[in-house]
């Protein structure tokens, strides 16, 4: 059985033990991978939250993804992992990148492509209640820019706490 110690709220030099479902303000439950959050600036409202949530994924990421504005709910949520699909001709890979809440960001690789080095690049702005995405553009090493839309394919969003 857990026991948790608090501070003795009449002599705060004193800390007593209590059986976690017995703590004072601890709700009961929880699961692995839960993490305990304070919901509001009440006193002792805390509940059981998953660290991380998978907000949206890409019905068919196999296919282009030309800019568009995604409903996602990212309320509740101050980070973002964002996971991209990455193709070349040799193999595909992901690129990630974290943002915040309310943040414009630009997902930027720099990976060889046909033996030469390009730059892909798609921007990215997450309000409260969706997710925007630029058109994905590649820069050759001479400096050529073109559409990379079939190139890096947004595949997930997933809120951190």
């Amino acid at each position: 059985m857990s026991v948790f110690k608090y501070r003795n709220p009449s002599d705060p030099s004193e800390w007593l033990k209590v059986p976690a479902a017995g703590a004072p303000g601890l709700p009961s439950g929880g699961s692995a991978g839960q993490v305990l959050i304070k919901e509001s600036s009440t006193d002792y409202d805390a509940g059981w939250k998953p660290m991380r949530t998978e907000l949206w994924t890409n019905p068919d990421p196999s296919v282009q993804f030309a800019a568009q504005t995604v409903p996602v709910d990212l309320s509740g949520y101050s980070w973002f992992i964002a996971e991209f699909r990455l193709v070349n001709t040799i193999e595909a890979s992901r690129v990630s990148v974290i943002a915040s809440a309310g943040s414009a960001t630009a997902v930027t690789s720099n990976t060889p492509y046909n033996n030469n080095l390009r730059q892909f690049e798609r921007d990215m702005t997450l309000n409260e209640s969706s997710v925007v995405f630029g058109n994905a553009t590649t820069t050759t090493e001479g400096g050529n820019t073109a559409a990379a839309n079939t190139l890096l394919i947004p595949l997930r969003i997933i809120g951190l706490l």
